[in-house]
């Protein structure tokens, strides 16, 4: 398996997004570190469509707390393709994933008020 795994990771440096995307959900079992970090950089390209499969992906890996990451990045989106992926994404996740999300981002809002 860590002969497959190790010809997956040169997939992470591929130009397509979907390719990306895709080695990092066939990853997420065996690197998981490696996987995060792969995350994070699509999430933070200045590439749209990398953001969206970004939020693809995040939202299919099994993440705890997921939905209240989702929430915050739809709250700092600014591209429509990615704001409609990362909706998607929270439509895939549980009553219990969303009420938590919901909950940690009133607080989040609450603070900023504070600061503010």
């Amino acid at each position: 398996m860590q002969q497959h795994a190790a010809h997956l990771t040169l997939m992470l440096t591929d130009r397509h997004n979907r390719v990306r995307a895709n080695t990092i959900l066939a990853l997420a079992p065996f690197e998981p570190n490696l996987v995060k970090k792969s995350v994070l950089s699509m999430m933070e390209s200045p590439d749209s469509l990398s953001r969206a499969s970004a939020a693809w992906v995040f939202g299919k890996l099994d993440y705890p707390h997921k939905g209240a990451a989702l929430i915050q990045w739809l709250k700092l989106e600014k591209e429509d393709l990615v704001i409609a992926q990362i909706a998607n994404s929270l439509g895939h996740l549980s009553k219990a994933d969303l009420n938590f999300a919901a909950e940690v981002s009133a607080a989040f809002a609450e603070k900023q008020m504070e600061v503010a």
